[in-house]
């Protein structure tokens, strides 16, 4: 039974076709099940650009932190950093948490203060990190004055399964516009089947030979991705994960990862990226170093071996849907925090 009385603040936004939304609101309805009490700051971004509207919200979110109990615990998602500079003004009152979404001077690197960033961080009394290579990422970066606990896997809540027997081919979900490598799809793999889901321009054109399907909600697209493998890859080539997108797979995980495993599809990962040990050590897809050995390795995997990827994702499934990484890196989180 925990000591402290635990307030969770709660941040999530507007659905828009993107992952940020859904793994916030995941957090959110997640945490719910856990019973702490919750502010509710979704305010934060709302579409309101009114300056006065958000500094009327932001000094009734210091209000009401003004009158909490001494060693209350704060949960956070982060980014949030107007959220962090209303936290600092109360400087040690608080023991706080922050899930980690994303560490925007790896993701952007571009017009982010870094230092500023590792300041933030190193606020927090317990960070859950997507994982152990983004924790000692940070680590080297300056995050030296907090505790550590890795996630593994974001969650992903759903309510219509996909269960339709899965066609040929390799299917990918994400910002068509912004991923470049589409363009350079080797042609075995073209010739193997590709289809994609997600928001593209009518300006672009893609290979006749690929299949465009449309964009779909955060919950709809379970339902309908179909191929036999899903594909996981960034960056502008096909030879490998390059530019800031494919290098920061090096350090997050990737939402687009549970979404596959919630759709019930074994993936194709690039070998450096950090969940290429997850997908490994579960026997839920495959790691490549290209796009162009992809194609030979698929043909040599035969029923029985496809099967039990089948099998292990199903496994993984059953915790993803149920929040249970989150839950689980939570607990961890306070029962430092106990200790400490």
């Amino acid at each position: 039974m925990m000591l402290k009385p635990i307030i969770f603040l709660k941040d999530y936004g507007k659905e828009n076709f993107n992952a940020g939304f859904k793994a916030r609101k995941d957090a959110c309805d997640i945490i719910d099940r856990l019973n702490f009490k919750d502010i509710d700051i979704s305010f934060t971004v709302k579409d309101d650009k009114s300056k006065l509207y958000k500094l009327i919200n932001y000094a009734l979110l210091f209000f009401k932190l003004s009158f909490l109990k001494r060693n209350t615990v704060i949960i956070v998602q982060y980014p949030c950093r107007k959220v962090v500079k209303l936290l600092k003004a109360f400087k040690s009152k608080f023991k706080t948490v922050a899930i980690i979404h994303d560490i925007e001077s790896l993701r952007f690197r571009e017009n982010i203060n870094e230092n500023e960033e590792i300041s933030n961080l190193n606020f927090f009394n317990v960070l859950i990190t997507h994982n152990v290579f983004m924790t000692e990422k940070i680590k080297k970066m300056g995050v030296v004055n907090t505790e550590f606990v890795e996630l593994n896997l974001f969650d992903y809540l759903y309510s219509d399964e996909n269960n339709q027997p899965k066609s040929q081919g390799i299917c990918f979900a994400g910002n068509i516009d912004k991923s470049g490598f589409i363009r350079n799809i080797p042609q075995n793999l073209i010739d193997y089947g590709v289809k994609l889901y997600g928001v593209k321009s009518e300006s672009l054109i893609l290979n006749e030979n690929i299949k465009y399907l449309g964009a779909y909600d955060s919950d709809k697209i379970v339902s309908v991705l179909d191929g036999k493998f899903a594909l996981l890859w960034d960056g502008d080539s096909a030879d490998t994960c390059n530019g800031i997108t494919g290098e920061y797979l090096r350090y997050n995980n990737p939402h687009k990862l549970s979404l596959y495993i919630a759709a019930k599809i074994p993936v194709i990962i690039w070998k450096d990226a950090a969940t290429a040990k997850f997908v490994s050590d579960n026997k839920i897809g495959i790691a490549v170093k290209n796009l162009d050995d992809a194609v030979g390795i698929l043909k040599n995997i035969d029923e029985k071996q496809y099967n039990e990827m089948l099998k292990n994702i199903s496994i993984i499934n059953n915790k993803i849907k149920n929040g249970e990484f989150l839950k689980s890196a939570v607990e961890k989180a306070l029962k430092i925090i106990e200790q400490n």
